[in-house]
């Protein structure tokens, strides 16, 4: 299996199934088995899977993401004059929107050739 057989689908929730999924991490096996359906119903993320196209069941990797921020007042003082350089003054924000990469698996099983 290469990546150019894989195709990348959004959770459906119900019809997505992760019962012979497992990364080797109990915690992340146990979030996309028990959680991740709830999980994308409260909006607290949203969750993508990496499938064979001609098996759309078998799930190679699962990932979800969240939206997030950076908050510069929290940050060390030599990182907020970093920010406070490259960012132009009048854009200078207290905080930064940002993509939380939340939870990530890719399955122990398949043989995934990258190519």
């Amino acid at each position: 299996m290469t990546l150019n057989d894989l195709v990348f689908l959004p959770l459906l929730p119900g019809k997505t199934e992760f019962s012979n999924f497992d990364c080797g991490r109990d915690d992340i096996n146990d979030f996309f088995l028990n959680d991740v359906s709830d999980y994308q119903e409260e909006l607290f993320g949203k969750t993508y899977v990496f499938v064979p196209e001609d098996s759309p069941t078998n799930i190679v990797a699962a990932f979800t993401v969240a939206n997030a921020s950076i908050f510069t007042k929290r940050l060390p003082n030599a990182r907020k004059k970093k920010i406070g350089y490259e960012v132009h003054q009048s854009k200078g924000l207290i905080n930064y929107p940002t993509v939380l990469l939340g939870r990530l698996g890719v399955d122990c099983s398949p043989c995934l050739i990258v190519s």
